[in-house]
């Protein structure tokens, strides 16, 4: 996965919840253009503009993970850097993957807990039996 380029390509942090550490960087598509979609999942650390121009998912340097350890408030194991222009970024993270698909801007390409009594399902749909979660 390190190297791989999207050079032609804006991704911006799409969906971001600090209770399940889940974020979702996406470069939107457009007509028959795919969605291309960065899942990272048990975010522990974040050092990026909302706004990537051009991306390259490269490996940290050893003085990269030194600075990292300096700031993380847990140690970095799964490190990964993402290059825009002549910048590097960082996220700590359990897992990153890479999906394209064709989802709505207001789908995500996994399911989402929802804090009012249920799993919601991509696209708002409730869990359980079509029911919506009582306030």
């Amino acid at each position: 996965m390190w190297g791989l380029q999207m050079k032609n390509r804006k991704f911006d942090l799409w969906y971001y919840t600090v209770s399940h550490r889940m974020m979702l960087l996406r470069s939107a598509g457009s007509g028959a253009q795919p969605n291309l979609d960065l899942i990272f999942t048990d975010v522990s650390y974040l050092e990026m503009p909302s706004e990537l121009k051009g991306l390259t998912v490269a490996e940290p340097t050893p003085e990269e993970m030194e600075y990292l350890r300096e700031r993380a408030a847990e140690k970095p194991e799964t490190v990964t850097v993402l290059v825009s222009g002549e910048k590097r970024y960082f996220v700590i993270s359990a897992r990153m993957k890479i999906a394209e698909n064709h989802l709505h801007p207001l789908e995500l390409p996994f399911d989402i807990p929802c804090d009012m009594g249920g799993i919601f399902r991509r696209g708002g749909e409730p869990a359980k039996g079509g029911e919506s979660p009582q306030a």
